[in-house]
């Protein structure tokens, strides 16, 4: 039954790579909509199935159909949730994902079919000459109930990773990002009279980050610099001595590109 399975084999390589080709080359968008159909709904699992039980020794017939159409679905689902996180969602991203399950796949299938001692269920082994073939039991061989049960697994564990990849991929990308500095007269109220000023950074980037800080002082002629490696959530904060009516300015860059100027503060003056 080795020439069977291995034009299954062929037929579904054909069937994938023509598909890929029409839904990647067309400029319609109903005739890579129907490309794409078979891509998303029945090849993808039709050809794991075929690498996982090439001979139909778990599923056969109907169940191997209905088994095919899920998880095909599953590959979508948990393809679209990985490439939503790596910022793929491109009709090329969605076709080079699929291509890949189903060439991998169909990789797998060919192996263990051309594996030796692969057979079907109910094909007699090779006997030597002169030796009784051993007894085959009457009547199909029942399945196994855990073979379900391990599918039925699988199919949940895709489900509850799919989802959770979904929840922290949608949290990710909902995310605020910034960064918040300042240079404030301390007190407040003082303003630009004020003997004390403060510099602050907050770091909300979602990641650690390392900044640049330059202060200049128009008055002094002088430049304070500082090198801050600070967290996600994590505010860094420096206190220093001014004269009052003393113009300030303070620029924040990251260390990694310093001639990027990403805000620029300043303590003025009063106008005269």
């Amino acid at each position: 039954m080795r020439g069977a399975e291995s034009r299954l084999i062929l037929l579904l390589t054909t069937v994938n790579v023509t598909c890929l080709a029409v839904a990647y080359a067309s400029p319609q968008p109903a005739v890579t909509a129907l490309a794409s159909a078979p891509l998303v709904l029945y090849l993808p699992g039709a050809t794991l199935l075929v690498g996982i039980d090439p001979h139909g020794h778990v599923v056969d017939g109907l169940e191997r159909v209905f088994w095919s159409g899920a998880a095909s679905i599953a590959v979508a689902i948990s393809g679209g949730f990985v490439l939503n996180v790596v910022g793929g969602l491109t009709r090329l991203h969605w076709l080079v994902l699929l291509g890949l399950v189903t060439a991998a796949a169909c990789v797998l299938g060919w192996l263990r079919v051309l594996l030796p001692g692969s057979r079907r269920d109910g094909q007699p082994p090779a006997t030597i000459v002169g030796t009784p073939a051993p007894a085959q039991p009457l009547g199909p061989t029942p399945r196994s109930p855990s073979r379900s049960l391990a599918l039925l697994v699988g199919a949940t564990l895709v489900l509850v990773g799919s989802l959770t990849l979904s929840y922290v991929s949608n949290a990710a990308a909902t995310r605020e990002h910034f960064v918040q500095f300042w240079l404030l007269p301390n007190p407040p109220t003082a303003g630009a009279y004020a003997a004390h000023a403060q510099l602050g950074i907050l770091n909300s980037e979602g990641r650690t980050e390392v900044f640049e800080v330059v202060l200049l002082s128009e008055a002094r002629l002088s430049v304070s610099h500082w090198r801050v490696v600070l967290a996600n959530g994590r505010t860094w904060t420096y206190g220093f001595s001014r004269k009052p009516l003393e113009p300030l300015t303070a620029t924040l860059s990251l260390a990694a590109r310093p001639s990027d100027v990403l805000r620029t503060v300043t303590l003025a003056v009063p106008q005269t």
